[in-house]
């Protein structure tokens, strides 16, 4: 009997079974890999919003300039995290942009990002979380609602320097 040099039919069946199964297995894997590691990312929410609050404290806001004040306990699918919601009358000396500009750098060290900015009757509200949730939602009255640019094109530039 002459062997073959490609090998049997059985060596090929089992590279076929070798490969099926390693394809598996790196699908599945890749198709985790755009989610939490853990399902409950309150920490990390609440982390943000301590930042965010001592930061606006920092620059000059009290008690007296927030309207409203709103928590939310969010759910989505099996992932669980904390919306916060300011509703901000902010003084004359208050700077929505080198704030939002700040915010951005401190968030950025747990890779939060700024996912909305936007003018509208109502006022200037921005947006913070992780991309896929808002963990934090500023809305700002008075003088800032309409004064200001865009903030998502100037912290983009921030970061591209």
């Amino acid at each position: 009997m002459r062997r073959r040099p490609s090998g049997g039919i059985l060596f090929k069946a089992l590279v076929a079974v070798v490969l099926v199964l390693g394809g598996a297995w790196l699908w599945k894997t890749w198709k985790r890999e755009g989610t939490p590691p853990s399902k409950d990312i309150s920490a990390l929410s609440a982390w943000a919003q301590t930042q965010a609050k001592e930061l606006l404290a920092k620059r000059g806001l009290k008690e007296a300039h927030l309207v409203k004040v709103y928590n939310e306990e969010r759910r989505e699918g099996d992932v669980q995290w904390l919306e916060e919601t300011l509703v901000i009358d902010p003084p004359a000396s208050f700077n929505p942009d080198k704030t939002t500009k700040d915010l951005a750098a401190l968030l950025a060290k747990k890779d939060l990002v700024l996912m909305l900015e936007k003018t509208d009757g109502q006022g200037r509200t921005v947006e913070w979380g992780d991309g896929e949730r808002v963990f934090e939602r500023f809305v700002i009255k008075g003088q800032w609602a309409k004064e200001s640019g865009p903030l998502i094109d100037r912290v983009k530039r921030f970061w591209r320097k």
